[in-house]
């Protein structure tokens, strides 16, 4: 099996509602979520279930 660039035509074209002067970091700091994880806690109680 190979794959062309033909395969991925669908995926390449833009998409009229994207802003396209808007840069990349941009674009996805707008998808983001952010998350306070307070780490130490975490593994320490992943330790705890082993």
């Amino acid at each position: 099996m190979s794959l062309t660039t033909d395969d991925f035509r669908d995926f390449t074209r833009s998409d009229p509602t994207d802003d396209e002067d808007l840069g990349l970091g941009d674009a996805l700091a707008a998808v983001a979520v952010d998350i306070d994880v307070d780490a130490v806690a975490e593994v320490r109680d992943a330790r705890e279930q082993i």
